[in-house]
């Protein structure tokens, strides 16, 4: 009696929470995540919506905990936006894509990192045409700094996911192959895999955002109250009438009714 009364005060509280989650750029990113967070204990059921970039759980589990381990996998976590806050049609949608997917690149360290790589690696590629030894030396320099600065989100990722997550990602998988082509000296090739491979995920998380924004501005369009027409239900007016007992009145019309 005295151990079970003593277990019983300790029970943690069911909670079912909901958080916008920003720094995912792929649906891999969303997929590893929802395989970490399930692994918290207390968790029934959790859901990663890369699409809308949200995150559903539920169960007896300490919610700083989970969003300790959103942080602790390279990821954001905050309170859904409400609709007074979603912003309206934005002008990312009627500029051109080029332009949206720079700004894009320089919103985000990882990305800006992408585009300092893809200048790096073209000076590289510039440099061999002149047939000098130093621009060799430099060329190779640069090679190196791309796989660096390019490769370091992408490493950063997948070792998270490896040591938290205890999951093997593409990210990691890249980060092994980029560091085998530097161990074989192939190091043209190992910027070349990896830059391609950063601005490939850049490029999905860029339409993904695209894709949250335009759903937010439908979704400011929503009016507060709809009007639906519903029937007469239990009509006090006609009970008894005709051997009418409830449920639908056969002698009502259909009426308005406003709802939110």
């Amino acid at each position: 009696m005295n151990g079970k009364g003593k277990s019983l005060t300790h029970i943690m509280p069911s909670y079912e929470i909901e958080y916008a989650i920003q720094g995912m750029d792929c649906a891999n990113c969303a997929l590893t995540l929802e395989r970490s967070l399930a692994q918290l204990q207390g968790v029934e059921r959790v859901q990663v919506n890369f699409t809308a970039a949200v995150l559903t759980a539920s169960g007896t589990f300490d919610p700083q905990a989970l969003v300790a381990r959103v942080e602790a996998m390279g990821y954001r976590a905050s309170p859904p936006e409400t609709k007074a806050a979603l912003p309206q049609p934005m002008d990312a949608e009627t500029q051109p894509a080029v332009v949206g997917f720079l700004q894009f690149l320089l919103s985000e360290r990882s990305t800006t990192m992408a585009l300092v790589g893809g200048i790096l690696l073209l000076v590289s590629a510039l440099l061999g045409w002149v047939a000098t030894p130093w621009a060799g030396w430099l060329s190779l320099a640069l090679q190196i700094s791309v796989s660096v600065v390019a490769g370091y989100p992408i490493a950063n990722k997948g070792l998270r996911a490896l040591l938290v997550g205890r999951q093997v990602t593409i990210d990691l998988l890249m980060t092994i192959a980029t560091l085998g082509a530097l161990f074989i000296g192939e190091t043209g090739e190992a910027a070349t895999v990896i830059l391609l491979f950063t601005i490939g995920e850049a490029l999905e998380g860029f339409t993904a955002e695209r894709s949250r924004r335009s759903l937010r501005s439908l979704l400011a369009l929503t009016p507060d109250q709809a009007r639906v027409l519903r029937p007469c239900i239990d009509c006090a007016e006609h009970l008894g009438q005709d051997g009418y007992n409830g449920g639908v009145c056969p002698f009502c019309g259909m009426h308005e009714v406003a709802i939110p």
